[in-house]
């Protein structure tokens, strides 16, 4: 089994590690003691498509893989492990969700809340992400990933945290488990699903959270 890296690992290994010597590790810990995100400084690993490294490049991606994501990612880490697990979080599977229908596919990018659609078959061939045309996000009904702030500002500031309600839960709890029969299947899941139907409306006659 041959171990070694490829000339394209090897330079996108090269190229992560110089920005973070040049870029990162001069001014990272002036931002760590202000308790400060360097915006700029995550802009610029964006711009090298570390983000989107271990996705596969029809979908928009790097097409790195996992080796070449993780060998991003320790160049990061050496220079900064929270800058490390800033890039982690924001480039688990979970920050791209697919859904596929028999009329056409949403397409929804966490990381930069954005939405994307279109039929599944435009003119007899499949239709990759980038051609999808984009649903605009009300800016009232837009969010933000706020877990990390919101738990910093309650043990600081002691910021009240607002905890999911019970129906919420279980609505989530529904949604998931009709995408997991779908995925299994192949085929629609019709909502609501029945079994949750008594559930949600107990934990709304109760108010419970």
């Amino acid at each position: 089994m041959n171990f070694d890296l490829s000339d394209e690992q090897k330079l996108l290994q090269e190229t992560v590690r110089r920005y973070c010597r040049e870029q990162i590790e001069p001014v990272i810990g002036r931002y760590l003691e202000q308790d400060e995100l360097p915006v700029h400084v995550v802009k610029g690993l964006a711009g090298l498509g570390v983000f989107g490294l271990p996705y596969p490049a029809e979908y928009g991606g790097g097409g790195a893989g996992m080796t070449g994501y993780t060998l991003a990612l320790e160049e990061v880490a050496a220079v900064s492990p929270s800058l490390a697990a800033v890039v982690f979080a924001h480039t688990s599977p979970a920050t791209l969700i697919h859904l596929y229908g028999t009329e056409g596919a949403l397409h929804y990018d966490i990381t930069n809340d954005r939405i994307r659609a279109a039929g599944k078959r435009r003119g007899g061939r499949e239709v990759k992400v980038d051609e999808m045309a984009e649903i605009p996000i009300p800016a009232e009904k837009a969010r933000a990933w706020r877990v990390e702030a919101d738990f910093v500002e309650a043990i600081r500031r002691g910021k009240p945290i607002q905890f999911t309600d019970f129906p919420t839960g279980v609505r989530y709890m529904e949604f998931t488990e009709a995408v997991a029969r779908s995925a299994s299947s192949g085929l629609p899941v019709a909502l609501p699903l029945g079994e949750f139907a008594d559930d949600e409306a107990a934990g709304e006659a109760t108010g419970d959270s």
